[in-house]
């Protein structure tokens, strides 16, 4: 497995073989991030297949409260507070760490599909943290023809 993941990635290509306590253990602990994410994130690393991901965006989204959106502690978000906005940009967030770029780009292009005037502030946030700077163009685009409306958000001030 570790040379498929270094192949994708070039975080995980350091880590396995770039003298780092992975290289001799061939074991990463992943602590930051909800298990049903990472799974589809290394789908999608085997695959090259996004539709992994928004499979599991969906499964997230339909309310699947068993199992399909547990944080770390084991608990479940509630549906309130779980949107394809920030499922993307747990993605998006995940793809920057571990340098994967194809999908980094896919989630740059789902973030724009579905901007809204009270998300847009967050996306730019995440977009600038991210270094993705087609995001970035893209919601300041958004902002620039939807000043009044985003002006009067919460999200904004």
């Amino acid at each position: 497995h570790s040379q498929v993941l270094a192949a994708r990635s070039e975080v995980f290509e350091r880590q396995f073989f770039g003298g780092l306590q992975e290289s001799t253990s061939k074991e990463v602990v992943i602590e930051d991030v909800e298990p049903k994410i990472f799974k589809a994130f290394l789908k999608c690393l085997y695959t090259d297949d996004f539709e992994q991901v928004q499979g599991m965006i969906n499964a997230c989204l339909e309310g699947n409260s068993n199992s399909s959106c547990s944080d770390s502690t084991g608990s479940t978000e509630s549906s309130h507070g779980l949107t394809k906005i920030s499922l993307f940009q747990d993605i998006l967030a995940l793809s920057h760490k571990y340098q994967v770029l194809a999908l980094l780009r896919w989630c740059e292009g789902e973030l724009c599909k579905h901007m809204t005037d009270q998300e847009v502030c967050s996306i730019l946030c995440q977009a600038h943290l991210c270094e993705a700077q087609q995001l970035e163009a893209a919601c300041l685009r958004y902002i620039k023809a939807h000043m009044r409306k985003i002006a009067a958000t919460a999200e904004f001030a």
